[in-house]
């Protein structure tokens, strides 16, 4: 009996101690559960209409004319391709002459009278085509009418040792030099070729008179053609006839040497 406790001692001993030396089993962390799926969007639900109500559906949107459509591409509008050439700028009107007064009339003396007979016109002939025109036979001139007063005339000078020469003494109503001096700047303009204005001042001579001139001309290396139009008053000016004003027309083609 001794002996068999013995060795149940000894064998139970020898069980402590390999367990009490044998490694301490490993522990495994429980693997993480799986993840739950997401949730579904809550439904949509829609209360039903009450009874007796009519549901109506919303109008589509109407886009108006010319606006851009949402959502639409910007669209850019087509470039435009400037005209080749430029529209042609309006040419002003020529001035016209006068067709009554008295700058008409004296447009008719330099036209009918004065240009023919500087290059050699008869001047009875050429003066008494004009209307109403009378000869004074004391002095060989001629009268014209400008009409208004016995007063207006145009005195047609008889030509002297200057056959390139047509002047004319002329009296019109009082202050009515401004239509006569428009008349001739006309005239000079239209005039083929055109008469340039060359000259415009004013001079008190020794008779004491006031001369305010105004002239044209176009000048050539051999040749001159000119008009001028002067008023003579006194030095106040005021006319130096009691019953009219007072001018001079001169007319010339000459060859230059």
């Amino acid at each position: 009996m001794r002996t068999i406790s013995l060795g149940l001692i000894l064998a139970v001993g020898l069980t402590s101690v390999a367990q009490a030396q044998a490694p301490a089993p490993v522990t495994t962390a429980p693997a993480a559960p799986p993840a739950s799926p997401a949730a579904p969007p809550p439904a949509t639900t829609t209360a039903p209409p009450a009874a007796g109500s009519t549901t109506t559906a919303a109008p589509p949107a109407v886009t108006a004319p010319g606006a851009a459509v949402p959502g639409a591409p910007a669209t850019t509008p087509p470039a435009t391709t400037p005209d080749a050439t430029p529209p042609a700028p309006v040419a002003e009107a020529a001035p016209a002459l006068p067709t009554t007064g008295d700058g008409a009339m004296l447009i008719q003396v330099l036209e009918k009278v004065c240009v023919p007979l500087v290059r050699g016109g008869n001047f009875d002939q050429l003066a008494g085509q004009l209307p109403g025109a009378r000869k004074n036979r004391r002095d060989g001139t001629w009268s014209v009418p400008l009409g208004g007063s016995r007063d207006y005339t145009i005195n047609l000078l008889a030509q002297g040792v200057n056959k390139d020469v047509c002047q004319a003494e002329v009296h019109y109503a009082i202050g009515g030099d401004t239509d006569i001096y428009k008349a001739v700047n006309v005239w000079a303009f239209l005039h083929k070729p055109e008469l340039i204005a060359t000259a415009n001042y004013v001079q008190t001579g020794g008779d004491n008179v006031k001369r305010v001139q105004r002239s044209w001309e176009h000048l050539e290396s051999a040749s001159s053609t000119a008009v001028n139009f002067t008023t003579w008053k006194k030095p106040d000016d005021t006319p130096l006839n009691r019953g009219y004003d007072t001018g001079y027309l001169f007319y010339q083609e000459r060859a230059l040497s």
